[in-house]
This record gives C-alpha cells, structure tokens and sequence, in this order.
C-alpha cells in the first residue's frame, strides 16, 4: 500500500519496537549469550541492547549480563 502526503497507516510500527521484538526473541532462544552476539546477531546498537537488558532485567541479574 502506498500512502502520499505523509500520512501513516495504523499498521506501520515503530522501528524500536521492531527492535526491541528482535532482541527479546534472540535472549529467550540464546538466554547465555554476550551483549555483542545479541547486538550483532538482531542488528540492534551495542547501547541500545545494553539499555533493553536493564530495562528488562532486575539489578539482580543485570549484573551477571553486562560483565
């Protein structure tokens, strides 16, 4: 479907939740894996991963991820 005029579809979704879909699938499937695999593997900025894992995780858990 093309739209003219800049209008926007009640289907397009945001590029961070898109991001943010990717990253939580890649953790669920590989839950041991580095920052940088995560990041490499779904194509998503080291930082932005990093700020995903602790917006997601408790400081409990945050810290064994982020070392």
């Amino acid at each position: 479907m093309q739209r003219t005029n800049g209008e926007q579809s009640i289907y397009d979704v945001p590029n961070v939740l898109i991001e943010g879909d990717r990253v939580r699938s890649f953790i669920r499937k590989h839950p041991l894996v580095s920052v940088e695999e995560i990041s490499t593997s779904t194509n998503v900025d080291v930082e932005k991963v990093k700020n995903m894992v602790k917006l997601g995780l408790s400081s409990k858990h945050e810290n064994k991820i982020l070392k």
